[in-house]
């Protein structure tokens, strides 16, 4: 996985939506959502920084409470926990509270197993 490959394939797999594919549709999407304050933050929602050269939102995991996310920071690497001190926290550049995602994309329901 990439980041956003991540962050999609898990929301498809816990709750049956398709969000937008890269973190550049994601983030251009939910712009107006983006909450800057990190004591709103919980557990469940998407976490989005500026990691380019360009200063544009670049990166996005999600959110596992305690100040730390899962991402995957390439292609080529693992999946990892991360802490948002130092680099991340530099980097930060918003997140979007899950609820509001869910509340607002359709759900796919040929991804949802029939009852």
């Amino acid at each position: 996985f990439d980041c956003s490959g991540l962050v999609q394939w898990t929301i498809k797999k816990t709750h049956g939506i398709q969000i937008p594919r890269t973190t550049k549709s994601q983030s251009l999407k939910w712009k107006e959502q983006l909450n800057l304050n990190l004591n709103q933050i919980k557990v469940g929602d998407l976490i989005y920084f500026k990691t380019s050269q360009e200063n544009k939102i670049s990166h996005v995991g999600i959110y596992i409470g305690n100040l730390n996310f899962i991402h995957a920071p390439n292609r080529k690497d693992n999946v990892k926990k991360s802490e948002i001190t130092k680099f991340w926290k530099y980097r930060f550049a918003g997140f979007v509270d899950l609820n509001f995602i869910l509340m607002w994309t359709e759900p796919q329901l040929k991804l949802l197993k029939p009852q």
